[in-house]
């Protein structure tokens, strides 16, 4: 049955009274969102009602059994008796990074509430919000793990902690249980630790970057729900200092080679292989987009999923500040990526380096490693991209991820999933109702139900029909500026 495209136009100098005002972009085109864009029908309908009854019920169930939500109650139980501690007694399981996997589900909640009307759902969110509020501290800081486990570990290993992945992630489900319901106790809370970051990172403070690139995007959107620049300036900081010493000021980088840990008597060879691969972490050699400035790179390297979330927010940033250089930058990096490095599924990730990222021009074994998170992030770039320079190429790319790379990473039954996406699998591989590195599920948790901000942009008194879908959409245009 051919698809059914109806789209409603209206000229208005506001957006909806419901829908809070976002800071437009400056140059480019802007995303229309979800909220305007009815896909109940067709390929997308049934998947989002899947995504309510069953995924979002799913994943918030695994990070409870998992402990990833108790994880706050600990650190909310330390904050209150001021006891920390540093061995498990805190209550504490699993990585430092685990926050990010409800921050992300949570978001996902949000999404898919936008498209239906669940109490329960809604109550549940509420709920898991109050017990995350419960775990920030007075200075806004708000990762469960330093908090109750290791607090005087707070931002010592920037390179690998990923605190600032967590609060990236906690910034973006703040922005959008804030548009969804209007309350501001989640948003506020962002916006206490966003500032305690900006004072601590930044011109004249701290010079340095997270390992795990999330934050950057965030802190746009941020910007774009309060007005706040410093949060725009925040985020141009970290994308500047990529690719520098770090430290006390803005120095240039210099690459050295790796050095072989020295083995220690009695390790084993698995342990010593463990702590070689642990001190590559350390070494910068492209790994987390970090070996040299980001307006000098012209190769995609190192963890697709990192690089992806970058490249986005090099877009994003050309789009809201006069910062051109950045979208010549990001061009480049497309290039490469699309002409060399790229599945024909959109998937991107040959672990050829075991850095779940890019390996050789061209080289794009079928035994391919393709992350579900590296197929989103990759979806999440092509828009911006598609949104700073309006071109149909970068939908092409979008499209053909999105339905070959992205949505693989979850089964029609919305519980199963895939970290890895390969071509070929020799011993025939399937979804697992969970992974316990809990990235890619959670991450499905909050794709899906966002595919409407995918469909159009808009600038002035145009319009860019991105994907083809059996829906409606509704579209406020202003007129076109002389």
């Amino acid at each position: 049955m051919a698809s059914v495209l109806i789209v409603a136009l209206a000229f208005a100098a506001s957006a909806q009274a419901k829908e809070p005002q976002l800071k437009p972009p400056l140059h480019g085109f802007d995303e229309v969102g979800y909220q305007n864009v009815d896909l109940r029908g067709g390929f997308w309908g049934p998947r989002f009602y899947i995504h309510q009854r069953t995924t979002i019920p799913h994943v918030i169930k695994k990070l409870e059994e998992h402990n990833h939500i108790s994880n706050f109650d600990a650190a909310a139980k330390a904050l209150k008796s001021g006891e920390t501690h540093k061995t498990d007694t805190s209550g504490i399981v699993g990585h430092s990074a685990f926050d990010s996997d409800v921050h992300k589900s949570l978001e996902g909640a949000c999404y898919t509430l936008g498209h239906c009307d669940n109490p329960d759902l809604q109550k549940r969110v509420d709920d898991i919000l109050d017990r995350i509020l419960a775990a920030q501290d007075d200075n806004g800081y708000l990762i469960s793990y330093f908090t109750a486990k290791e607090p005087d570990r707070k931002f010592v290993d920037m390179r690998t902690n990923h605190e600032l992945y967590n609060a990236g992630h906690f910034f973006e489900f703040a922005v959008e249980h804030y548009r969804l319901t209007g309350s501001t106790k989640a948003l506020d809370a962002a916006k206490k630790f966003a500032d305690h970051i900006d004072n601590t990172f930044g011109i004249g403070k701290r010079y340095e970057v997270c390992g795990h690139q999330e934050i950057e995007l965030a802190l746009i959107k941020l910007y774009r729900i309060t007005g706040e620049k410093r949060y725009l300036d925040l985020c141009r900081f970290f994308i500047d200092e990529r690719g520098h010493a770090h430290g006390t000021e803005r120095k240039p980088f210099i690459p050295g080679p790796f050095i072989q840990p020295k083995r220690e008597e009695g390790l084993t060879d698995e342990q010593y292989k463990k702590v070689v691969w642990r001190s590559k972490l350390y070494w910068r050699n492209g790994r987390m987009q970090d070996h040299k400035p980001l307006l000098e790179q012209t190769e995609a390297v190192g963890h697709a999923v990192r690089a992806g979330y970058t490249y986005a927010a090099m877009a994003d940033l050309a789009r809201f500040s006069d910062t051109p250089e950045y979208a010549k930058a990001v061009r480049v990096l497309w290039e490469d990526v699309v002409n060399r490095k790229i599945y024909l599924t959109g998937g991107l990730g040959t672990n050829q380096n075991d850095d779940e990222g890019f390996g050789d021009p061209y080289l794009l074994p079928n035994k391919s490693y393709c992350e579900s998170c590296a197929g989103i992030a990759n979806v999440f770039w092509q828009q911006r991209m598609n949104l700073m320079d309006g071109d149909a190429k970068y939908a092409d790319v979008m499209e053909l991820t999105l339905f070959n790379s992205a949505i693989s990473g979850m089964s029609i039954s919305g519980n199963r999933f895939f970290y890895q996406n390969p071509l070929e699998s020799k011993d025939g591989a399937e979804r697992s109702s969970w992974i316990g590195l809990a990235c890619c599920p959670t991450n499905m948790a909050r794709f899906t139900p966002q595919v409407g901000n995918l469909f159009y942009a808009k600038k002035n008194d145009k319009i860019l029909v991105n994907l083809y879908g059996s829906g409606t959409g509704a579209i406020q245009l202003t007129a076109k500026t002389k």
